[in-house]
């Protein structure tokens, strides 16, 4: 019976997190002419939403400025000690389809020589590890955006009744003045 009850308990505390978690597969894709190798993740949140956390992820790693290409942003010649110590060619774009955002990244060694599982273990899981904080850093912009949200119409609902305080406020000066008056006469 303690057995059961130790497995329910951690059944229980690991789905949550497995429910959150995201799974980066690793696909071909065309990229101009040539079949890359790259790492795709999937999100629910907005294509927007997505984008916006890829570069600032990017930054903070200390990458440059992408330059758009024939739907991929690209940043040649780039180190990323995170993930290689030689210089790297990285592509990536977002897309959404069907209420699913999908992040390919590239990573390349140069001359084609595209990373992967098979070739660069240490590589993939760095980069499968930087597409999986995309997702918490976009989940964590989301919340910020609605608590902002939730403010902002606080705020405004504070303003309102504001007015409407002031406008009572008024109509009881009136009254008052109308009693003051019918007292006089």
């Amino acid at each position: 019976m303690k057995k059961f009850l130790y497995s329910l308990l951690i059944t229980m505390l690991l789905v949550p997190a497995v429910g959150r978690s995201q799974k980066i597969t690793e696909e071909t894709i065309k990229m101009g002419k040539q079949i890359a190798s790259c790492f795709v993740a999937t999100s629910k949140f907005d294509q927007e939403d997505v984008q916006a956390a890829v570069v600032t992820e990017l930054e903070k790693a200390g990458l440059k400025k992408a330059k758009k290409k024939k739907k991929f942003y690209r940043m040649m010649g780039v180190e990323w000690p995170a993930v290689s110590s030689g210089k790297l060619d990285l592509y990536y774009k977002v897309s959404s389809k069907r209420r699913k955002t999908k992040v390919y990244f590239i990573a390349s060694k140069g001359y084609d020589n595209f990373i992967t599982s098979a070739n660069d273990a240490g590589a993939a899981s760095a980069i499968s590890t930087f597409l999986t904080n995309i997702n918490a850093t976009v989940e964590h912009n989301v919340e910020i955006k609605n608590k902002e949200a939730e403010v902002q119409r606080m705020n405004e609902k504070l303003e309102k009744e504001r007015e409407d305080i002031k406008r009572a406020e008024e109509s009881k000066r009136k009254k008052e003045k109308e009693l003051e008056e019918m007292k006089k006469k």
